[in-house]
């Protein structure tokens, strides 16, 4: 049964393009990379919006032109016996208007706190393109994060000083046409083309502009991530979880996790251990994958996620563990984890990452491994696990439970008692270590308190070793007042 279940994983698990053009797939993409899916299905889609766009064009403008021909007459025929009304109505307007906004202007003072306020702070969408107002033009974006803002100044001194203006202004000026950009109107695609446009075009600025030739390869790697970085937290409030149906997505993903909660890692045929620190540890990276903001940051935590479950598989064996063993151990990591909005996330990503991050590298593989966990966690059902209908059916509406089934009752009993025994001895390793950190903080006290009562030592004998005379100059003593 285990066998044939690690089958249907390792059937789900085809990470590479279906055009096997070398680079990793993803589901969110039908399958391809991002540059085979955007040659497959943006490109032809764009130019069939182009087309219905012109044709919708045309018509408007035909039936514009035959309205106003159809109403040129009746415009003429009432135009002279409007045309002493309308200037009697304009004005009547404007005698009224100026009534009501002289009292307006009376009645309506604001305050000298407001109208300072509003003379210091600038509009929120406005982006300043002015590069004198500091060397490298961080004016603008130090209000995104202030650790950030350090972490970039520092990289922006090692660079050449012309390529660490040109760096920030290119940033900026993406910012200011994704800001163009109107949040009601314009789809969460429409920001994520313009994302990869501007990366695509920086990657490409930076390879050809003399003020970076200077740069070594990771400091090219390193400006491509900064703005990445910056332009991604500027605009996850805007595009993220935006996308059709992702809230309902994450609804039933949720749900669909919560009812395999009974799935063991016996059943996916997965050496991970439950008892590990180390598997807590990528339960914890993916919980925490909702709380980052950008692409960069929540691809680091899946890879830290991937190296803890590497470490825990390791424990478990004693032996390395190879990538046929990491994809069973990921899956149950999020069946006991059930990360909030994971569809969500992995959409943000799919769409505001850098394509070169997704495509190669450590980070991009264990992403196209997330997204295939994901898809398998989706569809699975009894086949999946080679499970008889009837049998996964009592799982699911808890039933019967896996680590119970076919197990006569004192097989039970015993498999109830090492289990109390485990608790127990963990709870004695928790005790000991709880004492030894009591020990620890006494030792810490009496440490504080020796410390204190030398200082106090010092200070009274310095004092009495050199007292401190004022000397007081004759005619300035100042008697007592009565």
């Amino acid at each position: 049964m285990a066998t044939a279940a690690k089958s249907a994983i390792s059937a789900k698990a085809n990470l590479y393009c279906k055009n096997n053009c070398g680079f990793y797939g993803n589901s969110s993409w039908h399958g391809y990379c991002s540059v085979c899916y955007r040659d497959a299905y943006l490109k032809p889609k764009s130019r069939t919006d182009d087309a219905r766009e012109h044709q919708q064009q045309q018509r408007q403008s035909s039936s514009a032109a035959a309205t106003a021909v159809a109403s040129s007459a009746a415009a003429a025929a009432a135009a002279g016996l409007s045309a002493s009304f309308n200037q009697f109505e304009e004005k009547r307007r404007q005698v009224t208007g100026r009534g009501a906004s002289t009292i307006k202007n009376l009645l309506k003072k604001p305050t000298d706190s407001a109208a300072s306020a509003r003379s210091r702070s600038p509009p929120a969408a406005a982006v300043s393109d002015d590069d004198s107002a500091s060397t490298t033009g961080l004016s603008t974006i130090s209000e995104v994060d202030k650790h950030s803002n350090y972490e970039y100044m520092t990289f922006v001194k090692s660079l050449p000083r012309a390529a660490g203006v040109d760096l920030t202004k290119q940033i900026k000026s993406a910012i200011a046409r994704l800001k163009v950009l109107p949040a009601a109107t314009a789809s969460v695609e429409e920001f994520s083309d313009a994302a990869q446009e501007f990366y695509a075009s920086l990657a490409k600025r930076i390879g050809a502009e003399p003020a970076y030739h200077r740069l070594t390869e990771q400091q090219r790697t390193d400006a491509l991530f900064w703005a990445e970085t910056f332009l991604t937290k500027r605009i996850y409030r805007t595009v993220f979880s935006q996308g059709p149906d992702e809230e309902a997505k994450d609804i039933a993903l949720q749900k669909k996790l919560r009812s395999l909660h009974w799935v063991t890692p016996a059943i996916l045929e997965s050496r991970v251990s439950n008892n590990s620190p180390h598997f807590y540890e990528a339960v914890a990276c993916l919980l925490a994958l909702d709380t980052l903001v950008t692409p960069p940051a929540k691809l680091d935590s899946i890879v830290r996620c991937a190296n803890h479950i590497f470490k825990a598989l390791n424990e478990a064996s004693g032996d390395a563990a190879s990538a046929d063993d990491f994809l069973p151990a990921l899956i149950y990591v999020l069946l006991k984890g059930n990360p909030p909005r994971l569809q969500s996330n992995i959409a943000f990503i799919t769409r505001f990452a850098n394509s070169a991050r997704l495509n190669t590298g450590e980070q991009g593989y264990y992403f196209t491994n997330l997204c295939c966990a994901v898809s398998f966690l989706e569809s699975l059902n009894h086949e999946s696990l080679s499970l008889p209908k009837e049998l996964f059916d009592k799982f699911m509406t808890g039933q019967l439970s896996p680590a119970t089934h076919g197990l006569s009752v004192a097989e039970r009993v015993a498999q109830c008692l090492a289990l109390l025994d485990a608790g127990s001895s963990r709870l004695n390793e928790l005790d000991a270590k709880a004492k030894q950190l009591r020990t620890d903080m006494d030792s810490v006290e009496a440490d504080m308190a020796k410390c204190v009562a030398e200082v106090r030592d010092q200070v009274a004998k310095h004092r009495a070793e050199r007292p401190l005379r004022l000397p007081i100059k004759e005619g300035r003593v100042h008697q007592p007042a009565e």
